[in-house]
């Protein structure tokens, strides 16, 4: 009997070990993803303002635009629609930037762009934008279908499986 205690008090011991060790992961990865998260923001925000600038327009005047559909008029009853808009003389752009893009998010940014083009009861087709570091290429070819600028930095495709 005195082995199996001895055992158990043993693999308690251990297990607080593993468990002490567990949470000193967790602090040190929550840390790394809180600097992750800044530099990532800069990394986006670099390279929004320098396409802007590129294409005559200036990032000061990007606005975030944001509507709550409280009475589910296109979508869930409360559902939320952002989106970052600039206006440029006759021109309205309607942009999203992401880190990564897929055909989801592409889609996602179109229904966005028409409920507020409608909420703000835009008569022009506004110039849609979709910046992303990288974008698969299924995300690339639905924004050209969908009508959207779509411009990344790295496109890539995941091979499909057999």
């Amino acid at each position: 009997m005195g082995e199996v205690t001895q055992s158990v008090n043993q693999l308690i011991k251990r297990q607080d070990s593993f468990i002490s060790k567990i949470e000193r992961m967790d602090k040190v990865l929550g840390s790394i993803g809180s600097r992750w998260s800044s530099l990532y923001e800069s990394l986006i925000t670099d390279f929004l303002r320098e396409f802007l600038e590129k294409e005559g327009l200036d990032y000061n005047c990007v606005n975030k635009f944001s509507f709550k559909d409280d009475k589910g008029i296109y979508g869930f009853k409360g559902r939320k629609y952002e989106i970052d808009i600039l206006a440029k003389e006759d021109k309205v752009y309607m942009i999203e930037v992401k880190y990564s893009a897929e055909d989801k998010d592409v889609e996602w940014f179109d229904i966005r762009c028409k409920v507020i083009r409608e909420v703000l009861g835009l008569t022009k087709q506004p110039v849609k934008l979709f910046l992303a570091i990288t974008a698969k290429k299924d995300a690339v070819d639905r924004a050209n279908e969908l009508g959207i600028k779509m411009i990344a930095e790295d496109i890539f495709e995941i091979p499909k499986k057999k």
